[in-house]
């Protein structure tokens, strides 16, 4: 139930909730959609404020784990912009969080 949990596809959570409770989900790093024109580092501080604006919204001291896809591969191969990996690793060290990306 935890992997079910963490998905980030309704489709797929929704037919088994109730799941694990309290997991905060942020953007993905999948660039689509995003501004015409936006710079790479600019997509990474816009992924990084966002993933820390949510979960700030709790006390860091409630975070236990930060789990990051390293390739998002819905609709494709993603990987996160150059500088989003260092941003997460320093924000999970401030909230005393582990950070988990799981390969397969």
């Amino acid at each position: 139930m935890g992997a079910l949990s963490i998905n980030g596809v309704p489709a797929l959570r929704e037919p088994f909730e109730p799941l694990v409770p309290s997991v905060a989900r942020v953007a993905n790093t999948n660039s689509f959609r995003r501004p015409e024109g936006e710079s790479e580092q600019e997509f990474a501080a816009f992924l990084r404020t966002s993933s820390s604006a949510r979960s700030y919204a709790r006390a860091p001291s409630t975070i236990a784990m930060v789990i990051m896809e390293p390739v998002q591969n819905s609709g494709g191969a993603f990987t996160a912009p150059a500088g989003y990996w260092a941003g997460v690793r320093a924000s999970c060290a401030t909230a005393t969080a582990s950070c988990c990306a799981p390969t397969r």
